[in-house]
């Protein structure tokens, strides 16, 4: 059929010029573009989609209109649209409803209505919702719940909420015109962009765009990534400001300030944000890559009942979690979650009252009028157990949870890895750790230090590079492995970290043992001893100072049975103390033969050292010689302290043996 054939055919479906010119661009398969906004029937549009012969026309070159105005609602509920369809500033005071029909792709560029409906359409290639050069898409509310789009969703400098002269009636939802100060009403309103249930098989794309009322997504599927760059999401009371529970996600989650997309020149308008007046809701959700939150800024809402911060609880992440430079004026929740690689908390500042710049400064975030005066203990909370809290109790993090370096460390914030299972455990930057951490059966495999992993870097590099010594190689002869110990010592913050643990629950004897098994298995056996050394101290500190007290001798001589060695050391030395001043002593007639030897020996100071030391064994000194004179002596107060000291270093070593004993068999 030619051009005009199919214009005799339609033209009767024409009322006035503009509607005859889009007619005839139609029939030529041309976009129909006015200089200045152009009024024609609502009813005329629906009718070129229910019309059979513009229908065809729709399905082999699209519909292409550019700068209408519709005198009523745009009704295309239940039209099949084989084309593309483009709407290009097109406005009507009413709404624009395609909900239940059936269209290739969609795009609204710089359209306004009150409310764009296309629940449970069916779109088989993407719909596109865009500003138009300096003009925004402009809507009171966008409803998708229930779509099917194939590809791609896009929201691109869109603003959809309450304005300053357009605003949602509390109670019925209908447009009215009010002041400023009307804007305040439109929480009663159902949210602004909803998403229920809709199925999404490319990309969800939300960049530069004005949502008030909030995003509401609950249930969605989507087939590759969610990216919401250089956005502002303000919150309905009592609800996220982006609701996107029990979503499936086959890619990654990207929610971040416009510099840190890869393409944010293309995509954005200057916004140097991405803000949340409200909670970030992943609660439940399924995301096949990571979820990255990077210049983020999570304002808590100006209702208290309202949920704040970040909730990824109860979620499956195939990859990991990484909140760079985010603010969060609230806590963040991945309890319950299963992570597939690490959480990076670099820069994260939770319950935050302000936020990050580009140039690392601070920007305001709170939504508390009063809260730039107020920090630390003076910062009003609505729940301590849940605001500036980072909560992954019940979490499975298969790599490494790091915070450093951090503002988590601020006053009253609390980790809480309670029951947790993770990778590795970071433990560099203690300054910027929370001043609360929980850990209660937490577990994990290995002790990641990120940054510093000995205690002395500098030697410990010198004696690599000049050297040539082997961290891992630890040499057998006891003197040079001493040395080697020294040297490579680790970083023993993993100890301060327990500590804390320690002060927030008490003591804590599993906690040791783990992280002394987890060096253990990566070859730090040394720094192991020193953990294990560390949490029987701390035990003995737990029960009392009589505990201590009792204690130190085993401490001392034995390393609480972690370092026997160091209890033959202590008799060796005893022994040549005892030799010079026996030696010293029988010179001066201290000391002189008895009359009760029953084998008699000529005197020999280092024989008669050990002999006093050592308790049992009998080397026929000891009995053959004693102090002069009457009386408590200096050489006879010193002979009964080596004796006791003897007995003492015996009982040690038979103590660290049982405790040999009892770890093998508990192994």
């Amino acid at each position: 059929m030619t051009a005009k054939a199919s214009l005799d055919a339609i033209k009767h479906l024409a009322r006035g010029h503009a509607e005859e010119q889009i007619l005839t661009d139609l029939a030529l398969g041309q976009e129909t573009r006015f200089a200045s906004p152009t009024s024609i029937r609502s009813s005329f549009l629906r009718s070129l989609f229910t019309n059979p012969d513009t229908s065809q026309l729709i399905t082999l070159s699209g519909l292409r209109l550019d700068n209408l105005r519709l005198d009523s609602h745009l009704d295309l509920r239940g039209v099949r649209g084989g084309g593309i369809v483009r709407l290009r500033r097109v406005s009507t005071e009413f709404d624009m409803r395609l909900d239940h029909s059936d269209f290739q792709t969609i795009v609204f560029e710089a359209c306004r209505a009150r409310v764009l409906n296309l629940s449970s359409s069916s779109i088989s290639g993407s719909l596109f919702v865009r500003g138009w050069e300096d003009r925004d898409s402009s809507f009171l509310k966008i409803e998708c719940p229930g779509a099917q789009i194939e590809r791609h969703l896009e929201l691109s400098d869109v603003s959809v909420g309450p304005t300053e002269d357009r605003d949602f009636d509390a109670d019925t939802s209908r447009r009215r015109v009010g002041d400023k100060s009307d804007l305040d009403r439109f929480v009663a309103a159902p949210p602004t962009v909803e998403l229920d249930q809709s199925t999404i098989g490319g990309s969800l794309f939300i960049i530069d765009s004005l949502i008030r009322g909030g995003l509401q997504a609950p249930d969605v599927s989507i087939g590759r990534n969610i990216n919401i760059i250089g956005a502002d999401i303000d919150a309905r009371p009592k609800a996220p400001a982006v609701d996107l529970i029990r979503s499936r996600v086959e890619g990654a989650v990207f929610i971040h300030d416009p510099m840190f997309a890869f393409d944010a020149a293309d995509h954005t308008n200057g916004r140097t944000s991405t803000r949340l007046g409200g909670q970030l809701d992943l609660g439940g959700s399924r995301i096949g890559g990571w979820i990255r939150l990077q210049g983020l800024e999570v304002e808590a809402h100006s209702d208290p009942s309202a949920p704040a911060g970040i909730s990824i609880q109860g979620a499956t992440v195939g990859g990991g979690i990484d909140t760079f430079r985010t603010a969060v004026a609230g806590s963040v929740d991945i309890s319950g979650s299963s992570i597939g690689s690490d959480v990076n908390c670099d820069y994260l500042d939770i319950s935050a009252v302000t936020g990050f710049t580009r140039d690392g400064t601070k920007t305001r975030v709170s939504a508390d009028p009063d809260a730039e005066r107020r920090t630390g203990d003076d910062i009003e909370r609505r729940d301590l157990g849940h605001d500036g809290v980072f909560n992954a109790a019940r979490a499975r993090i298969a790599g490494v949870l790091r915070w450093d370096p951090t503002l988590v460390g601020n006053e009253d914030r609390i980790v809480d890895l309670t029951d947790s299972r993770l990778g590795a455990l970071s433990y560099a930057y203690p300054s910027s750790w929370p001043s609360t951490i929980r850990l209660t059966n937490v577990g994990f495999d290995r002790i990641h230090a990120d940054h510093v992993r000995f205690r002395r870097p500098s030697l410990a590099g010198w004696a690599t590079s000049r050297l040539a010594w082997d961290q891992d190689a630890r040499p057998d002869l006891p003197v040079l492995g001493g040395l080697h110990d020294f040297v490579y010592a680790g970083n023993e913050s993993h100890l301060s970290m327990i500590e804390k643990h320690a002060d927030a629950v008490g003591h804590d004897r599993a906690l040791y043992e783990g992280v002394a098994a987890a060096l253990a298995g990566q070859g730090r056996t040394s720094d192991a001893r020193t953990v294990l050394v560390a949490g029987h101290n701390a035990g003995n500190r737990a029960n009392g100072w009589s505990r201590v007290v009792l204690g130190l001798p085993y401490r001392v001589f034995a390393g609480n049975g972690y370092h026997p060695g160091r209890s033959l050391l202590w008799a060796a030395a005893v022994v040549v103390l005892g030799t010079l001043i026996f030696s010293n002593a029988f010179e001066n007639g201290d000391l002189e033969p008895t009359d009760t030897a029953a084998v008699v020996q000529p005197f020999n100071a280092f024989v008669f050292s050990a002999d006093t030391l050592l308790p049992i064994v009998d080397l026929h000194q000891a009995d053959n010689f004693e102090a002069t004179g009457e009386g408590w002596s200096l050489t006879r107060i010193y002979i009964w302290f080596q004796i006791v000291i003897g007995w003492v270093i015996a009982s040690t070593l038979g103590a660290t043996a049982a405790n040999f004993v009892r770890r093998v068999r508990s192994t």
